[in-house]
């Protein structure tokens, strides 16, 4: 701040590398970084990711309980239960 110092120099925060360009969204669940070679493919995978919570969403709203590879999941022998 009162002394020389230097800008853009890439950073790191919590053990993730952040450059001059890159987005970092933060929220109450966690920190995302996306490097500035990233944002474009991020911002088609993020349509993608909307319109399929949007499609989940829907499901729910007209009564879907349980989701399919949740109900099968539970099922297997990769669960084990666990009385106390």
């Amino acid at each position: 701040r009162n002394g020389p110092g230097t800008v853009g120099l890439p950073v790191v925060c919590g053990g993730v590398p952040v450059a001059t360009g890159d987005i970092v969204v933060g929220d109450r669940d966690g920190v995302v970084v996306v490097p500035f070679d990233r944002i474009d493919a991020t911002r088609e995978r993020l349509a993608a990711v909307r319109k399929a919570e949007a499609e989940f969403a829907e499901k729910v709203k007209n009564g879907l309980a349980e989701v399919g590879f949740v109900a099968e999941l539970l099922a297997s022998d990769r669960i084990r239960h666990i009385d106390n």
